[in-house]
């Protein structure tokens, strides 16, 4: 049922043909068949979603319509707080932590009316990972378990791509929402820097750090976003900005600006990526589109801005608690937080100053720009232990938009040879997520990539 996108889903609960607990029934019948070889889950939470999904079903019985995610059921990335629910983030230092709020996000779901059906797995703290010394071992990518599903949002994007929710909500602080969306097949958002609230889910990079919806597709993600979306309490980051969804775009009046120094030159991708991005862009062109080269900083720059910034950040956060119970944290986490201690005051301030550069030097792009096109990330390879040091040395495309805070959709684009996911990477003006979403609905409408399903 969850093939369904939340639009149809809507119209079924409302003419009456499908029910909220007849859908929860299934997602959780689903989990219980098929997690056991993907690994998406921390925590099922069964009970809460049958109760939710009563509640959902009983409101709509009344006439109380709570909008398009109602009686939807979701999960969450589990570095997000869960009133009465178990909130690992994916580490043994926190293996009995329950929460006694909820996170401002899963407050705005519950109001939204939308189901919970549990916490999805993550990389340590989001940071530290794929490891197999924190909490339970890294999902498996739900198109073939021997492969990764990329993080850190791993467990959401898994979920997603593997039929048991609709959408999930996960995280983002380099890539990390987008990432494992391409890898599995799937539409992730990392909206605005400031238009989703913060409170209640665990920090990396306060500078950094993004909160997003995954889904089946541009027009899902939209609809999760306007529920999300506006002021925080908790966080002074946030603006008050609602979201509407707009319609698929007319491509005739957008122009796409391609980057092409990052992947042909500094960061080069695979003949196979290469091929697929080119053959998203014809698609793009051939509905109207014009698309044309741009020169914008070095890959280099924002990656190492993003780098020193987010060291020292997570640095701050956690280094007093891994020094003092170490044993408690997976040595990936443990070699990343402590790096931070690397970064000086200088080091940050130069950091600072160089992302300003660049968050100016981007802007004036799109000048001439609607959105910026880029491959999202090579197909996922085999699951296993990554070093340390790639976190400092590896360059991806995801990175620059965290750096200047821009909107940033991947949508699936092609599978390699070996029947991996791959992804096509739009990039929109800052609080603009309405024309990136709706330059990705207008592809997702003249191709069918997005509507591919793994056979568990």
């Amino acid at each position: 049922m969850t093939d369904l996108s939340i639009a149809a889903l809507g119209r079924r609960y409302r003419g009456g043909d499908l029910s909220p607990e007849a859908v929860a029934a299934d997602c959780l019948d689903r989990i219980a068949r098929h997690d056991g070889a993907v690994g998406a889950f921390v925590t099922v939470t069964p009970e809460r979603a049958l109760a939710d999904a009563r509640r959902a079903a009983q409101a709509l019985a009344r006439g109380d319509d709570r909008g398009p995610l109602h009686g939807v059921p979701y999960v969450l990335k589990d570095i997000i707080d869960t009133a009465g629910i178990l909130t690992t983030c994916q580490s043994r230092s926190r293996a009995a932590r329950i929460p006694a709020r909820d996170a401002h996000v899963v407050a705005r779901l519950t109001a939204a009316g939308a189901v919970l059906l549990g916490k999805t797995a993550t990389w340590e703290f989001a940071y530290g990972g794929p490891s197999w010394d924190a909490l339970g071992t890294p999902t498996r990518n739900p198109w073939n378990p021997e492969r990764h599903a990329e993080g850190s949002s791993s467990g959401a994007a898994a979920a997603v791509a593997a039929g048991f929710a609709s959408f999930a909500i996960g995280t983002d602080t380099g890539g990390s929402i987008r990432l494992p969306a391409s890898a599995c097949g799937v539409t992730g958002l990392k909206p605005t820097y400031g238009r989703v609230g913060r409170s209640g889910v665990a920090p990396c990079s306060a500078a950094l750090d993004h909160v997003g919806p995954l889904a089946l597709s541009a027009a899902d993600a939209a609809a999760v976003l306007a529920a999300i979306a506006g002021p925080d309490g908790g966080d002074p980051d946030v603006a008050d900005a609602p979201f509407a969804p707009v319609p698929p775009a007319d491509l005739s009046a957008v122009t796409v600006g391609v980057p092409r120094g990052w992947f042909e030159r500094e960061a080069p991708v695979s003949a196979v990526v290469r091929n697929a991005f080119e053959a998203a862009l014809a698609v793009l062109r051939g509905a109207g589109a014009r698309v044309v080269d741009v020169t914008l900083p070095p890959l280099r720059d924002y990656t190492d801005a993003k780098e020193v910034i987010a060291l020292r950040e997570i640095h701050d956060v956690y280094a007093a608690e891994v020094a003092a119970d170490p044993d408690a944290y997976g040595a990936s986490f443990r070699w990343r937080t402590m790096a931070g201690a690397l970064v000086g005051d200088a080091d940050l301030a130069r950091a600072r100053q160089r992302r300003r550069e660049l968050d100016r030097d981007t802007a004036a792009a799109f000048a001439a720009v609607d959105v910026l096109a880029t491959p999202t990330i090579e197909p996922a390879g085999r699951l296993e232990p990554t070093p340390h040091e790639l976190l400092l040395t590896g360059m991806v495309m995801t990175t620059p938009f965290n750096v200047t805070g821009q909107p940033a959709v991947s949508v699936p684009c092609g599978f390699a040879p070996d029947g991996m996911p791959l992804g096509l990477q739009l990039a929109g003006r800052p609080f603009d997520e309405g024309s990136v979403l709706a330059i990705a609905a207008a592809y997702q409408e003249r191709t069918g990539w997005h509507l591919r399903r793994p056979a568990l």
